[in-house]
């Protein structure tokens, strides 16, 4: 028999945020998009596969048709509470 024992209580589990990653290619294999979609946010990274960066375009979502202009692709696309994505269009102006 053991005495003198203090014994802890196990620290609850903490539970990281849960994080959806898709990848969109086009069909001539020029541009990749890569979506991070969080609890609250998503972020659309938009990329040329030759690493060239792009400017002036939209990012149209579907099936909601919602679309995003964009100045370049240094940055990703940050959204607020974004509906499912089945397809992306890239609109070059």
């Amino acid at each position: 028999m053991m005495k003198n024992v203090v014994r802890y209580a196990a620290d609850s589990p903490k539970t990281l945020p849960k994080i959806i990653a898709d990848t969109y290619f086009d069909s001539h294999s020029e541009y990749m998009i890569r979506v991070l979609r969080e609890s609250q946010s998503t972020k659309i990274f938009v990329f040329s596969v030759c690493g060239k960066e792009l400017k002036n375009f939209k990012v149209v979502l579907y099936p909601s048709a919602i679309e995003y202009n964009c100045l370049n692709n240094i940055q990703p696309l940050e959204i607020d509470n974004l509906h499912p994505i089945e397809k992306i269009n890239l609109v070059f102006n």
